[in-house]
C-alpha cells in the first residue's frame, strides 16, 4: 500500500530491532496484573525505538513491563544482568 502524502517513505526499509514474542517470567519477576490474554507472568517487551526520548516525552524513565526500573541500567539488573 502506498500513501501519497508520505512519498518519502515509499520503498524505505525499516529495521525495527524489536522482539515481538510473548515471554514468561520467573516467579520472582511476576506481577498480578493480567493484560488482555496475558497472565501476570507473561509480558511482551517494549520496542527500543526512540529510547533516548523516553524521559523528555513521558516525563519519566521507567522501564520493564511494570515500570519498576528507573533507568536502562536498572532494567538490565532486574532482568538478571
Amino acid at each position: 500500500m502506498e500513501y501519497p502524502d508520505f512519498a518519502e517513505l515509499i520503498g524505505q526499509e525499516i529495521h525495527s530491532y524489536s522482539v515481538l514474542l510473548l515471554y514468561t517470567n520467573d516467579e520472582w519477576f511476576t506481577d498480578v496484573r493480567p493484560v488482555f490474554e496475558a497472565t501476570g507472568r507473561e509480558w511482551r517487551p517494549r520496542p527500543l525505538w526512540g529510547i533516548g526520548y523516553v524521559k523528555p516525552v513521558n516525563q519519566h524513565a521507567n522501564f520493564l513491563h511494570d515500570g519498576r526500573a528507573r533507568n536502562v541500567k536498572e532494567a538490565i539488573f532486574w532482568h538478571g544482568g
